[in-house]
């Protein structure tokens, strides 16, 4: 299991400060960080997922509500 630090995920989501980055983990339902001591940490397993997910939603063609009559 290889874990990533918030600073590495900051960097590849481009984010430069701590509050935006966790407010969008938030809001986005990103996989929960691991404690290890003070610092936070993520399995790469799950990132990957999350990724592969919102990839595959922006991927799937627009469905439409209305049925046709």
């Amino acid at each position: 299991m290889k874990l990533i630090k918030a600073s590495d995920l900051m960097a590849r989501f481009d984010y430069k400060s701590m509050n935006p980055f966790y407010n969008y983990m938030k809001n986005e339902g990103f996989p929960l960080p691991i404690k290890v001591g003070r610092r936070n940490f993520w399995k790469q397993e799950e990132v990957e997922a999350w990724i592969n997910s919102r990839e595959q939603r922006l991927d799937s063609p627009i469905r439409s509500t209305n049925a046709a009559s």
